[in-house]
């Protein structure tokens, strides 16, 4: 009989470990079937142990040892991925075991098992420290770089692991950097079918030869003994870091992972995040190749102020429609038409009006469910018409999924004089439509195409289409594999209204991003007063915005100079005011502030969050990460979030 101690895959078990008895073979880093409350989950051992010499503890305890159900497969981490994953869950308060039930391959168990059981023992640990490096380039720059250096890993006899943000982002990965070892590229991607994944992984196993990876953060943990790289690109992307609990970032991870293995790491952008580049200055990062902070031109491009011509119809009752595009853009889309070219244009919002104001008493139209502006949308007859606007507009809330009429009177004084402002997607698509009769036009957005599939079908019409036009928000982005000849953005500047310190840093990237996808011609639309942002994000000028970034975070006190640790919960009134009396008391040491969400109301219930900032260096804090484990589950625990609204 043996006394084992595992880690439960759980992302609600607080505790670091638990222990089982068993009488079968079990060893040190099997992966087994273990009962939890009332739940069978999967468990990674840690320790294994004879029962004789822990008789008098067992004899002691308070509580009954539990039988192990079963053994799922052995050695399926290697130890590096272990301490890597044990480091991470340190340094955004969560536990191991909920990261390794991230992690771990729930439906590819015995091909992972098959891929670790390559190895002798499954012992590999950082034989030479990790080197870090950053390579600032531009797409077709940083390809050529890669493929040079995947092939001097492979002339090393060592594989490579290459993370991509998202799955639609890999999709042409495998032909620019698999050409002439196409044998040896193997993507894995997770909308695949489980039986061409499963097939891969064997082939993985299978091969003696070293191999290229190229997947997304959630095939990290895969077992091949001879990596000698990984590589992150796009590491600026948001879809890095995790939504759900363990709330990880997987750039995080990945760093850690190759430094445990004593591999080089390599983050790769046309414009890092300003907490790596910052790391850069204090010798955290080498340079790859020189960074690249100004690019040329992708193409020509002009600026137009629409502020003015807002102005001249503020407080008049007459629809904005005629200003949805300037002269130079609308001149532009007649050029492309004439042409037989296609453009796109690019909008931060869907829907048809991104908000709706009381002209009577200026208040927004808000969700009745969680308290955001509703965005209102056209809603279409089950024939696929679109119906007229007093047949079945409606409000439809991004944030939560609440819908309702919008034939509806203000809340606040209880006038009809709704008026419906800002651009979305659909409204520029009805005005194009309209204006170019003749054209074929698409929309790109998350109403259009709920999955990847669906995006990837209007993006083939629209590519097969003579003088087509696309009207696409951030989700289209990664689907243009190729250049257009003109574009247009239309409105972003709905984004500075959001008070987030990162939102800067995001909007240069969506401006470079679409400009990036033109080829001949960009009309810039905007009412923002912030015109060098957009002058940078156009022309590919990025020294001064981060200089100055950097200068504005140190002076605020904003990461990457502090630790933002961001303690989130919700209820009702009586709830919140004794869990935020709570919350103050036990950390008081640290100074936590209180404040509603940017969501003040969830379901019929209010939103906190808490606030604890710490320099840099200071964290992990051993008695603050003690603290934060032992808050129950319906506290929410976010390290250096994306965002502290």
């Amino acid at each position: 009989m043996k006394i084992v101690t595992v880690i439960p895959f759980s992302k609600t078990f607080s505790k670091t470990s638990a222990s089982y008895f068993t009488a079968k073979d079990v060893r040190e880093g099997d992966i087994v079937s273990v009962p939890l409350r009332s739940k069978t989950v999967d468990a990674l051992v840690t320790a294994v142990s004879p029962a004789e010499s822990a008789k008098s503890a067992i004899r002691s305890s308070s509580f009954n040892l539990k039988k192990i159900e079963g053994v799922k497969t052995s050695r399926l981490f290697l130890p590096a991925f272990i301490k890597a994953a044990e480091e991470t869950a340190d340094y955004y308060a969560a536990t191991s075991g909920a990261i390794f039930g991230r992690m771990a391959p729930h439906d590819f168990f015995s091909e992972f098992g098959a891929i670790a059981r390559r190895n002798a023992d499954n012992t590999r640990m950082a034989s030479e420290s990790g080197e870090k490096f950053i390579l600032q380039a531009g797409d077709d720059d940083r390809d050529a770089a890669y493929r040079s250096l995947i092939r001097e890993e492979f002339a090393r006899g060592k594989s490579v692991l290459f993370l991509k943000p998202t799955i639609s982002s890999i999709a042409d990965a495998p032909e620019k950097l698999g050409r002439g070892i196409e044998d040896y590229t193997f993507d894995l991607r997770s909308d695949a079918p489980k039986a061409s994944i499963k097939k891969r992984l064997q082939k993985i196993a299978e091969m003696n030869h070293p191999v290229l990876i190229i997947s997304t953060g959630s095939f990290l943990a895969l077992p091949r003994e001879d990596i000698g790289a990984i590589i992150l690109d796009e590491e600026h992307s948001r879809h890095y870091e995790e939504r759900t609990r363990p709330f990880i970032d997987m750039r995080f991870l990945a760093e850690c992972y190759a430094r445990h293995l004593g591999v080089r790491y390599i983050a790769g952008s046309f414009l890092l995040r300003i907490e790596t580049l910052a790391r850069r200055t204090k010798g955290e990062f080498s340079d790859l190749e020189p960074p690249t902070f100004r690019y040329a031109p992708a193409c020509n491009y002009a600026f137009v102020d629409m502020k003015r011509k807002a102005e001249k119809n503020k407080l008049e009752n007459k629809s904005e429609e005629a200003i949805i595009l300037s002269k130079s853009a609308h001149a532009l889309l007649e050029r492309a038409q004439e042409r037989d070219e296609q453009a796109f244009l690019f909008v931060s919002r869907r829907g048809l009006f991104p908000i709706t104001l009381c002209r009577d008493c200026d208040a927004i139209v808000l969700c009745e469910e969680c308290g955001v502006p509703v965005t209102v949308h056209k809603k279409k007859s089950r024939e696929g018409k679109i119906l007229l606007p007093e047949e079945g507009n409606f409000f439809f809330c991004h944030a939560c999924g609440a819908k309702r009429s919008a034939a509806v009177k203000c809340i606040r004084c209880g006038s009809w004089r709704l008026v419906p402002l800002g651009i979305g997607a659909e409204r520029i698509a009805e005005y194009v439509r309209s204006a170019f009769p003749r054209a074929a036009v698409f929309t790109l957005d998350a109403d259009t195409a709920k999955t990847k599939k669906q995006a990837e079908k209007i993006r083939d019409a629209f590519y097969q289409t003579p003088k087509s036009i696309l009207i696409g928000t951030e989700m289209s982005l990664p689907y243009l594999s190729r250049r257009i000849p003109h574009g247009i953005i239309v409105s972003i500047d709905s984004l500075f209204a959001i008070p987030e310190f990162r939102m800067h840093e995001r909007i240069i990237h969506f401006i470079f991003s679409c400009v990036s996808k033109i080829s001949e011609n960009v009309v810039v639309q905007t009412r923002s007063d912030e015109k060098r942002l957009f002058e940078d994000g156009v022309k590919g000028h990025f020294l001064d915005f981060v200089r100055d970034e950097l200068e504005s975070r140190e002076k605020l006190g904003y990461p990457p100079f502090q630790t933002f640790i961001k303690i989130t919960f919700k209820g009702k009134t009586d709830a919140i005011e004794r869990n935020s009396k709570h919350i103050a008391k036990i950390f008081s040491t640290y100074e936590p502030r209180l404040y509603s969400g940017y969501m003040p109301i969830l379901g019929g219930e209010r939103v906190m969050h808490a606030l604890i900032r710490i320099p840099r260096k200071n964290w992990v804090d051993k008695n603050l990460l003690s603290l934060l484990r032992e808050l129950p589950p319906l506290f929410a625990v976010h390290v250096n979030p994306e965002n502290v609204l």
